[in-house]
């Protein structure tokens, strides 16, 4: 399969980034020009360092009057800065090689050439330019962004998207890692939100947005946190964070008092209730889930998750894309790959449930409550009937394909992997198990409900064998009825 790099284009429209105007720096002959005025850029900025890539840049652009194309080498001070010449002329750089020539060993510098260097803030002031009318800002300078980033310092507060390339090792002696960069774009209050390697696994390009404007375009995930865990819980969290997703958290209070402190990147918020009672544990019940996405604001176009706090996602950034899209009529499921550590990406796929559903915020107005992982529309909210079941028993990720399919909302399966999860000893207990087994069956086959539950009160071992013949049968009924899809179908639609 040839390698397909991050496309800025589609990372604004997923990130509701519009273009007023876009700076490129290290701009070679303006091949992403005709991709930035289809995003609407009013204005362009090009800057080419090397000045023989530089007159063919002039060449190329002389009949745009809206691009300004610019001779400088754009780093963290002003004056003159050495180029150093490369075979390839998109690797020149103002610094030296370092393990780029253990993967590239034609890539080598022939030569050297001194050209003004000066930073961005000061080349906007120089040129008279109004920061405010640049709003993307794209870097691709061999090794070097970290030093025009940290040049850049006034315009940043100006930009709402960066794309980035980003080292994963030090191809060029001195050059920041993507750690750094992540860092210093923090302090800006920008996100990662996108990363790909597509060439190779120690450089390639990254996109981060302004946490602003992620806050009015993210899929929002809604999990309940457990008051334990924090290890496995923060890396699954964490994974969710990468891929631009937001996070709340629904707890009760004496719990999200607890929790804020440890997760400060997730939003809590505090339920009136919990399942103690019913359970022994202090569970959300999935009517306050739905409640809650009903009492938010409707942004038209909401795309929700519901995913238990351990799961963790290693989903590729275009995979999420189609994810979304297929999202806004229907309920998209996933299962879960079993692994034994975060760092694996191949196990045992667990067949015998879901993990990950996405949805349009209007289904909960459709649908119960019940779920490990699923991303949906918001007016899916609004189909959900009333239930008691909670995030984190068993049964409920049966139950909501049950009842959206019983709506006449599309399913649609996800073979393709991307719900992850540590193996661990099953924790909950079997007489929760059988009740709530028998309370799924209500919906599903409620004529057996009275056998079942006649075999409950004789405590009787027969009772499981019959609710997992009842598993079985809905896991049939499903696949017969939800369309069975896979990112490698959409990726090159």
């Amino acid at each position: 399969m040839r390698p397909i790099p991050l496309n800025i284009q589609s990372l604004c429209q997923r990130y509701k980034v519009s273009a007023r105007g876009v700076i490129h720096v290290g701009a070679h002959e303006g091949q992403e020009l005709n991709q930035y005025l289809e995003m609407g850029a009013e204005q362009v900025i090009l800057i080419e360092a090397n000045p023989q890539i530089f007159t063919k840049l002039q060449e190329s652009v002389k009949k745009f009057s809206n691009v300004i194309p610019l001779n400088y080498a754009v780093c963290d001070r002003s004056g003159e800065i050495k180029l150093r010449l490369n075979a390839y002329d998109y690797s020149s750089s103002i610094l030296p090689l370092k393990h780029h020539r253990d993967i590239y060993p034609n890539m080598l510098e022939v030569g050297e050439v001194s050209v003004e260097g000066i930073t961005l803030d000061g080349l906007l002031l120089e040129q008279n330019l109004d920061s405010n009318k640049f709003n993307i800002l794209a870097l691709d300078i061999q090794g070097a962004e970290l030093l025009a980033l940290s040049g850049s310092t006034a315009t940043l507060k100006t930009v709402d998207a960066i794309y980035t390339e980003v080292n994963l090792q030090e191809l060029y002696e001195g050059c920041a890692l993507i750690g750094q960069i992540d860092e210093f774009l923090e302090g800006f209050n920008f996100q990662r939100v996108a990363l790909r390697t597509p060439f190779h696994p120690t450089y390639g390009d990254a996109f981060y947005v302004k946490r602003d404007i992620l806050a009015k375009s993210q899929t929002t995930i809604l999990t309940s946190i457990a008051p334990h865990n924090h290890d496995n819980q923060k890396l699954a969290i964490s994974s969710w964070r990468s891929h631009g997703l937001n996070v709340i958290s629904l707890n009760n209070k004496a719990e999200v008092r607890e929790l804020e402190s440890i997760y400060p990147e997730v939003t809590f918020y505090a339920v009136n209730r919990d399942a103690g009672a019913e359970v022994g544990r202090p569970l959300i019940y999935f009517d306050d889930i739905w409640a809650y996405i009903q009492n938010q604001e409707s942004t038209g176009n909401g795309i929700f998750g519901i995913i238990n706090s351990d799961i963790h996602l290693k989903a590729d950034f275009d995979c999420l894309q189609v994810i979304e899209r297929e999202a806004q009529d229907g309920l998209v499921v996933c299962s879960r790959v079993e692994i034994e550590n975060s760092a694996q990406t191949a196990g045992q796929i667990y067949t015998r449930g879901f993990d990950a559903f996405f949805f349009h915020e209007n289904l909960s107005q459709k649908l119960p409550k019940s779920v490990d992982a699923f991303f949906f529309y918001e007016n899916l909210s609004q189909k959900l009937p009333k239930s008691d079941f909670c995030l984190g028993m068993p049964w409920w990720d049966f139950w909501l394909p049950l009842i959206a399919q019983r709506q006449g909302v599309p399913l649609k399966y996800l073979t393709t992997a991307i719900a992850y999860h540590i193996q661990h000893p099953i924790n909950y207990r079997n007489d929760l198990w059988e009740k709530f087994g028998i309370k799924f069956t209500q919906l599903f086959k409620p004529e057996l409900v009275p056998i079942f539950q006649k075999l409950q009160d004789q405590n009787s071992s027969e009772l499981r064998p019959k609710l997992i013949g009842i598993i079985d049968a809905f896991l049939q009924s499903f696949h017969t009825h939800a369309h069975r899809t896979s990112f490698r179908d959409w990726r090159y639609l």
